[in-house]
């Protein structure tokens, strides 16, 4: 439901695999409740094109918070003017505009956005993005742990 996402997790994959850790990815929303983070990967087509598409991945957002399973939001920032973007980079700005393409208003009003999104570049600073999101994952994951005492947490994400 949310193009871009398992594509995103396999990156990232890859370059954790560089440092011995493993990150475990479920594309099962009845996995939910078992996962540390929900994966919002935010570029032009989140919320545009399929309104069906877009109704179910609104639907495992609003499961996921009533969870209060960890959103992890990750922003592809278009590309510099420089670079030719080969992902679908998109202004944060577009994503809250309701008019074509916005974040629907249910997920507004739930505060969807009211953690800062971790950042996606291109290029040279792709590396650099990935690793911001790997810490992203961790410090939730860390945060997580302590708050139910526990010395042990699966690292789980959900990508629909």
């Amino acid at each position: 439901h949310n193009p871009g996402a398992l594509e995103l997790t396999q990156e990232l994959s890859c370059l954790l695999q560089h440092l011995d850790i493993e990150l475990e990815v479920t594309t099962s929303v009845a996995d939910l409740a078992a996962c540390s983070h929900m994966l919002l990967y935010l570029d032009k087509r989140t919320w545009t094109d399929d309104d069906q598409r877009i109704a179910a991945l609104s639907s495992d957002v609003k499961a996921a918070l009533a969870k209060r399973v960890h959103l992890l939001l990750v922003h592809e920032s278009e590309p510099f003017e420089y670079m030719a973007g080969s992902h679908a980079g998109v202004k944060f700005d577009d994503l809250l505009d309701c008019v074509d393409g916005g974040t629907p208003i249910e997920l507004l009003q739930r505060k969807v956005y009211s953690e800062v999104a971790v950042p996606l570049k291109e290029g040279i600073y792709r590396p650099a993005s990935l690793l911001l999101l790997a810490r992203a994952s961790g410090d939730q994951t860390r945060a997580s742990a302590l708050r139910q005492r526990t010395s042990s947490v699966k690292e789980r994400v959900l990508s629909t």
